[in-house]
């Protein structure tokens, strides 16, 4: 796990460009050629771990509110394996309980301690609630990042980093927990920053910062097999195909008679 020192550094390093006047400043390098942010190679495999901060007092000059690792919390730490179109996402929570995710092509399944059975569903359908798009990037919570929130360039643990970051202004909802703790209030909108650290060389994300959460990411190996579900999951996955084939193959109803 990085030190908190590390955090800090993150954190100064991006929150410099909130403090700069609106226009620009001359010493913000341009934007670097190529993608912001690229998919994860089709055979890899990385840990994402989320710690939630502790805010500082707010300034009224402050542009934005540093956070800072309060150093006793456990990350919630997410695993996550990818072999071309597969994908097996294991997440372990600080109180140690999990869930197993496996996901391939337009296809979810989702297992939880305590089922008997694995839920299988559509990773666009609307009504699932476990649903996790990888369409556009295989770290959707970075999906935010675009070249309007480009803030610069940083050193960060001895490599060049590009640095993103941005406030935004959401309406509430009165009906529904917040996610993200806001840093201002009213009774329409709250307000959270946001910041991101992309490897120059890599494009692929270091740190990620919404509101009071932290997340690190951490590269392994890549895998040296493909992905295959258990056998418990792909039996269930036959076992439903076999039904929905039956049920699309039933020869129709005969119509009742009509009588005049």
């Amino acid at each position: 796990m990085k030190s908190a020192s590390f955090y800090l550094f993150i954190l100064l390093a991006a929150s410099t460009s909130w403090a700069q006047k609106a226009s620009p400043s001359p010493s913000v390098p341009p934007l670097p050629s190529g993608p912001l942010l690229k998919r994860a190679p089709d055979f890899s495999q990385w840990v994402a771990a989320t710690l939630h901060v502790l805010k500082k007092p707010a300034k009224p000059e402050a542009a934005l509110d540093l956070p800072v690792p309060s150093g006793k919390e456990t990350p919630r730490r997410v695993f996550v394996t990818k072999t071309g179109e597969m994908r097996h996402v294991v997440t372990v929570e600080p109180n140690g309980s999990s869930s197993d995710l496996w996901f391939k092509e337009e296809m979810e399944v989702v297992c939880m301690p305590g089922w008997k059975y694995p839920y299988i569903a559509n990773v666009h359908d609307p009504r699932n609630p476990f649903a996790k798009d990888f369409s556009r990037t295989d770290f959707p919570e970075c999906g935010w990042i675009s070249a309007k929130n480009y803030q610069g360039i940083q050193k960060v643990s001895g490599r060049d980093c590009i640095l993103f970051g941005e406030k935004v202004k959401v309406v509430a909802d009165p009906d529904a927990p917040a996610p993200i703790p806001p840093q201002t209030s009213s009774s329409d909108e709250v307000s959270f920053s946001r910041a991101a650290v992309v490897d120059l060389e890599t494009r692929l994300p270091v740190t990620e910062i919404t509101g009071d959460e932290i997340t690190t990411y951490q590269f392994g190996p890549a895998p040296q097999s493909m992905l295959t579900f258990p056998k418990a999951i792909q039996d269930t996955i036959d076992a439903r195909d076999a039904e929905l084939k039956r049920e699309t193959s039933a020869p129709p109803r005969p119509t009742p008679p009509q009588h005049n």
